[in-house]
């Protein structure tokens, strides 16, 4: 069984997650063979921001297979396939049919795979585990956003008298509702997660030091949903003042990096531009649109600019003199107007005052 593992530093705020990547099988077993197979080699621990998986995670839409697939293959793969077939590194087609399990001289006990088998497992995937997927989604998403305890009321449709009771007890707590309350509450549920103080497994030649003295435990369980709990679990604790958030633009959960009210991630989302960077100007753009004066302002702006590039050389016109006071002198009246350090009048008063006349 191979269980999935994690560790989190606890003073840098980084995650480590054991991943496994798929490479080539060059070995014994495939000599004579027509076709490549596939290896999944444990890969060496990296440092993540803390809450990486669990961004994942919340942020993938399981309802869609390509997307599912992205996430599986990045950190669930190999725990999935030992949960369907825990004696696949012994059942795989290199093996042949007439293997036997004694025949330990022909038998490798890493797990290789051809690209039909690969495929084949993750369709079996898909279909055994969606449903739960999704249901652990929506339950961390409910976490995330508060409502952790409005979720579990929805759950229970029956209406007994005890059922009532519990209903009467869960929405009291939602009174109070935080991320500690609520993953209290899950906590129950964690029956298969170990806590594990032997950290072989994330010991590399470089950072071994560093391991040592910022990780004193690693975490494991053979079920995703364990993990899912000790992730945010971990994130709460050591992040204590943060909230998880969902970007208004690219609609997906962030973590931010002050516990300020934070309405934008920093991903990038169209271009070169970040949900933050377009935030910016979705916000300039709302303001303009709601402020009368602002808009005169930059109608104003827009309509001197368009007079300078109709302006012909040599012409008498002060378009473009007028342009260039306006750009700078404008600024700093805006400026001055958004701070309330002058009337809305005398902004407008200015703004008027930057009309040409026209010469006879």
């Amino acid at each position: 069984m191979k269980e999935l593992e994690i560790a989190f530093d606890l003073k840098g705020f980084q995650e480590y997650f054991i991943k496994y990547k798929k490479e080539e099988y060059k070995g014994e077993l495939a000599k004579g063979k027509t076709k490549p197979y596939y290896i999944f080699e444990k890969k060496k621990p990296s440092p993540e921001n803390l809450g990486t998986f669990l961004l994942a995670f919340l942020n993938t839409d399981f309802k869609k297979k390509e997307t599912c697939k992205d996430f599986i293959f990045e950190y669930l793969y190999v725990n999935l396939l030992t949960l369907i077939n825990n004696r696949i590194h012994l059942e795989s087609e290199i093996h042949g049919d007439d293997i036997l399990p004694t025949d330990i001289t022909k038998v490798s006990y890493d797990i290789i795979l051809s690209d039909e088998e690969i495929d084949y497992y993750f369709n079996e995937m898909y279909t055994k585990f969606k449903d739960t997927l999704i249901y652990y989604q929506k339950l961390y998403t409910a976490v995330a956003n508060f409502k952790y305890f409005d979720f579990l009321a929805k759950e229970i449709t029956s209406q007994s008298k005890e059922n009532k009771l519990k209903k009467s007890m869960i929405k009291e707590s939602s009174k109070t509702e935080t991320y500690h309350t609520s993953l209290s509450n899950i906590a129950t549920t964690t029956l298969f997660l170990n806590i594990n103080f032997n950290l072989r497994t994330f010991f590399t030649d470089k950072n071994r030091n560093f391991i040592i003295e910022n990780i004193p435990y690693s975490f494991s369980s053979k079920y995703f949903y364990d993990i899912l709990f000790i992730s945010f679990r971990e994130f709460a604790y050591i992040k204590k003042d943060i909230i998880i958030q969902q970007c208004e633009n690219c609609k997906k959960y962030f973590i931010p990096t002050t516990a300020h009210d934070t309405k934008y991630c920093d991903s990038v989302f169209s271009g070169k531009k970040t949900c933050k960077e377009i935030g910016v100007q979705k916000a300039y753009a709302e303001k303009l649109e709601n402020d009368r004066l602002l808009k005169k302002w930059r109608t104003r702006y827009q309509t001197l600019a368009g007079l300078v590039s109709k302006t012909k050389p040599g012409s008498k016109s002060k378009a473009a003199e007028m342009y260039e006071y306006y750009k700078k002198e404008g600024a700093i009246m805006k400026d001055k107007y958004e701070k309330g350090e002058i009337t809305g009048k005398k902004f407008e008063e200015w703004i008027d005052s930057t009309w040409l006349r026209k010469s006879h």
